[in-house]
């Protein structure tokens, strides 16, 4: 697959969600923007590719891969970061992954549970998927891809950290100003557990790149942690 220079976010005013654009955010590792409100994104492998999330629904998915010289079906792995639509709403998109999906999300995507007050539902996952547990290690044409549970914005919220170091949220975490903080608390399920996967995450030694469902990409390290410490402060 081509290698690409890193596409730069947009500028412009601060807002409640700022996704990466579409485009290469760092060689190896291409965001897919759709609604202008949520990021799926594709890390290149040695065989192929694998995607963190699958976005709102498959239209313009392999559109936007084909610009960058990446075939929908190349990718074969697939890890969902929790059920909400606008994370798994796109899985059509890739006929040939693996999905996986935390433990803890399967009673949200079976609808055995509720997302908000008793009244909604995530979509039923139709996609067979295979359960991830804290901790565990999925080798992808060479690369690890660990999982470490973040619960808090869903029960069974799951982080992905990419060869020690590209890490990917979903919405355990926001961006503010390049700074790691908790995800907007309307959103979350379980509020009083928002801070916890922030602190978790920050301890990770290794990362080089922080990204998240909504708020972009960031790739300095001092920068993005700095956010724990306004966490600790206002605790």
């Amino acid at each position: 697959m081509p290698e690409q220079p890193p596409a730069s976010p947009a500028p412009g005013r601060r807002r409640f969600f700022a996704p990466h654009p579409t485009g290469w955010v760092r060689k190896g590792v291409y965001a897919v923007c759709q609604r202008a409100m949520v990021n799926l994104f594709i890390v290149v492998t040695p065989g192929g590719a694998l995607a963190i999330d699958s976005g709102t629904s498959p239209a313009g998915i392999a559109e936007a891969l084909d610009a960058a010289g990446i075939a929908a079906e190349a990718v074969r792995h697939l890890f969902l970061t929790h059920g909400d639509y606008d994370h798994a709403g796109g899985l059509s998109a890739f006929p040939k992954a693996q999905v996986y999906l935390g433990a803890d999300e399967e009673p949200l995507v079976t609808q055995q549970r509720a997302r908000f007050l008793g009244l909604t539902h995530v979509p039923r996952l139709q996609t067979p998927y295979q359960s991830l547990r804290d901790g565990d290690t999925i080798e992808v044409d060479g690369l690890s891809v660990q999982a470490i549970a973040t619960p808090g914005h869903t029960p069974g919220s799951m982080s992905y950290l990419v060869e020690g170091r590209w890490l990917f949220t979903g919405d355990a975490i926001a961006l503010r100003r390049g700074a790691m903080r908790p995800f907007y608390a309307p959103l979350n399920m379980q509020r009083r557990r928002a801070r916890a996967p922030l602190q978790k995450l920050a301890q990770l030694d290794g990362v080089e790149l922080v990204c998240t469902g909504h708020t972009g990409c960031v790739d300095k390290r001092s920068t993005a942690t700095a956010g724990l410490r306004m966490v600790e402060k206002e605790a």
